[in-house]
């Protein structure tokens, strides 16, 4: 059994270490802040200290780990001068980052940009938490804002100290440590989102090529359905635009999709979709596919190795989720490193590609292939 004085020195012990860190990560920030360039001599660690409100003992400490680390170089009679501006040790966790999710969904969209945080994160010198919303939160569907309070965890450990940012896809509202807002809902003043302007824009313009004149956008939020009539007008009064609204990915929510679509199809004229989520397009074109002898043209968001398969003809704007992660966790890192503050907004380009439709049909084989 462990004493009561074996806890009170494991207690210290671990105090210690979080103050040795905390000086290393105040130490770095300072030669970013001064713009320190490769080679630059800092001053004598005592005036280092009084500057940074460091004791010594602890400041040592942490110089150490910095020169380990490869950030500092240290010789005799030469002084301590910068040698990287950034750890070169992989196994140091300088910083932790929370990576908020919003409420389950079956898109692979989120599991996958979780991925590629986790991976950037690690090769930036981050550990990571993951924090999912309580399910005593509110619905998705009936807040605009999230607080820390909604998801499980979060609130008592930003008391505790031990976050130092947060990445998150959901409406989350939190000023205490940098948050990074994600996608197309993002509430913060640091914002890493897909340029949906340019695929709702875009997508008309797309279809509209291709001679289609009734176009239904399926899910889209109020300022892409606005986008969508205006870019119609701007090039024919004669596009109709029709609007459908998602209430759920879930059986019934498709089959009301499905069923208002066909009805108001009409006439055999070429018509088009425009649908933001691509789970709901693979659904939807999937059941048109089976229903229905029509082949609709889709245009649809989605992100780079998607797993989705569309049996219609599409039109998908790919959006690079490592670009994403690796744009977030700059804008972390700068802003940890005493970077300016303020609103700072990176907006993610989208590549369209067509798929193949139809499909090529199969050679007629020679007779004397066809004898073997």
């Amino acid at each position: 059994m462990v004493s009561f004085g074996e806890n009170i020195k494991i207690l210290n012990m671990l105090s210690s270490r979080k103050q040795v860190l905390k000086a290393y990560r105040a130490v770095l920030s300072w030669m970013h802040r001064k713009s320190l360039k490769i080679g630059d001599r800092l001053p004598a660690q005592i005036e280092l200290g009084r500057e940074l409100g460091i004791c010594q003992g602890t400041l040592s400490a942490a110089m150490c780990l910095l020169v380990e680390d490869m950030v500092l170089n240290r010789r005799q009679k030469s002084g301590t001068t910068v040698l990287h501006h950034m750890p070169q040790n992989p196994h140091r966790r300088v910083w932790t980052a929370g990576i908020v999710m919003p409420e389950f969904s079956p898109s692979g969209y989120f599991s996958t940009l979780t991925m590629e945080l986790h991976r950037e994160l690690a090769a930036r010198n981050f550990s990571d938490r993951t924090y999912f919303i309580s399910p005593q939160s509110a619905p998705s569907s009936e807040v605009d804002m999230r607080e820390p309070s909604d998801f499980l965890s979060l609130e008592n450990d930003l008391e505790e100290g031990l976050v130092d940012a947060l990445i998150t896809s959901t409406r989350l509202h939190c000023e205490r440590v940098p948050c990074v807002g994600m996608g197309g809902d993002a509430r913060t003043n640091l914002r890493v989102i897909v340029d949906e302007p340019y695929f709702y824009e875009t997508s008309v313009r797309e279809l509209y090529s291709r001679g289609v004149r009734h176009i239904f956008v399926i899910g889209a939020t109020r300022e892409g359905e606005l986008l969508v009539v205006q870019t119609a007008n701007q090039l024919s009064p004669g596009i109709r635009i029709e609007t459908i609204a998602v209430a759920s990915l879930k059986e019934e929510g498709t089959e009301s999709v499905i069923t208002k679509f066909l009805a108001s199809v009409g006439n055999r004229q070429p018509c088009g979709a425009i649908i933001r989520d691509d789970l709901m397009a693979s659904i939807f074109a999937s059941k048109i596919a089976a229903s229905s002898d029509l082949l609709p043209y889709l245009c649809l968001l989605t992100y780079k190795n998607s797993f989705l398969s569309f049996p219609l003809p599409a039109l998908k704007f790919i959006a690079d989720l490592r670009a994403e992660s690796v744009a977030a966790v700059d804008l972390i890192v700068a802003r940890l490193l005493g970077g300016e503050s303020g609103e700072v907004e990176v907006r993610l380009p989208l590549v369209l590609q067509e798929s193949n439709w139809p499909p090529p049909l199969p050679r007629k084989m020679s007779t004397a292939h066809q004898l073997r």
